[in-house]
């Protein structure tokens, strides 16, 4: 059984959201944006615990996330989820997560998540195509 400690962060400046997924303007004021965009500065960090075999493995993770938005103000929330991945093949795995956001501007949400995930054996298709990959 293997386990790992996972560490995440990121910022974006200035990014581009869509007015309708931008926080409410304080008072019901009027949006002075033209093209129905909005910019955003965010901040993400998550730490997690994943642990678990190749075949079948679980995360758990905490993460926060802070909003500025122009003439929006700011929001913070946590979010909370976990995680669960069944390998199918070498390429391929199923995965199941559910948690919840809990927010001070905007309504909790709770949400449920299910995917493939789809991804290369790194060691064994560099092998088996090397001499495919070279140029003569």
């Amino acid at each position: 059984m293997n386990h790992s400690f996972l560490l995440h962060g990121r910022y974006q400046d200035s990014f581009m959201i869509s007015e309708a997924d931008a926080l409410p303007l304080p008072g019901g004021a009027v949006s002075r944006a033209s093209n129905g965009f909005v910019h955003e500065d965010s901040l993400l960090t998550v730490a997690g615990l994943q642990f678990g075999a190749r075949s079948f493995n679980v995360t758990a993770s905490v993460g926060y996330v802070k909003l500025r938005q122009e003439e929006r103000g700011r929001d913070d929330a946590i979010r909370y989820s976990t995680s669960a991945e069944k390998q199918i093949s070498d390429t391929m795995g199923f995965t199941l997560s559910a948690g919840e956001e809990v927010d001070g501007a905007r309504k909790d949400e709770t949400f449920i998540l299910g995917g493939i995930r789809i991804g290369l054996d790194g060691a064994d298709f560099l092998n088996k195509d090397r001499q495919n990959l070279s140029l003569h």
